[in-house]
């Protein structure tokens, strides 16, 4: 069997995770969703998909950082030319952008949220932690270690039945707090607070909480 269809066994039910992915208590996550009486529900967790190591990462973050330095010090380049006028008591306007400011521009906006995507990732990989999709349809994305001890990230599902009736779980980044407003004339709902959590496809008020965090003993 190969290691993207492996298996892991966890449970949500009480109020500390373990873990999820090869950490010290065999892939068992436990989550308190009320009292302790509550049922155990039991899901799975299984990588899809292998991505960079930390190592990898963190290489990509330096190479993207000089990257970023150097596209940001070309972009600017016309507004500290601006100001180095004024210093000179020259009265000069910005020029207008060309096509060569434009394209240093937009490179300069890659790059800012190549950065933020794998700083990001490094976060998830460092800290053993996953994060879950808005839809329930995607993968979560988390940082796993893997047969070679490596940490690295991976795209990992959740699969698993309501203990309550049976229903088919999802898992997803489910909203638990909102408020509308009126934009425009139309009434748009803000969400102001998400929490992980194993649903019920069947009846959605069987949840679950679930807890991000993967301890690694």
């Amino acid at each position: 069997m190969s290691e993207k269809q492996q298996t892991q066994h966890n449970q949500v039910t009480g109020g500390s995770v373990g873990g999820i992915f090869n950490g010290g208590n065999n892939g068992t996550i436990v989550v308190n969703p009320g009292a302790p009486e509550n049922p155990v529900q039991p899901y799975s967790a299984r990588v899809v998909m292998n991505l960079p190591t930390q190592g990898a990462l963190a290489t990509t973050a330096a190479v993207i950082t000089i990257v970023t330095f150097s596209t940001g010090w070309r972009s600017l380049t016309p507004l500290i030319q601006v100001v180095n006028g004024l210093r000179e008591g020259r009265d000069l306007l910005p020029p207008a952008p060309g096509d060569s400011q434009t394209y240093w521009l937009l490179a300069l906006f890659v790059c800012i949220v190549a950065l933020v995507a794998v700083f990001a990732g490094l976060r998830h990989v460092r800290n053993q932690t996953f994060q879950p999709p808005r839809l329930s349809t995607l993968p979560a994305l988390a940082g796993v270690t893997d047969k070679r001890s490596r940490k690295r990230l991976a795209l990992v599902r959740f699969s698993g039945n309501c203990i309550i009736c049976n229903g088919q779980l999802r898992f997803y980044d489910k909203p638990v707090e909102w408020h509308d407003e009126v934009i425009n004339g139309r009434r748009k709902r803000i969400i102001d607070r998400r929490e992980p959590a194993a649903e019920c496809k069947k009846n959605p008020k069987h949840w679950y909480p679930m807890d991000i965090t993967d301890l690694i003993t």
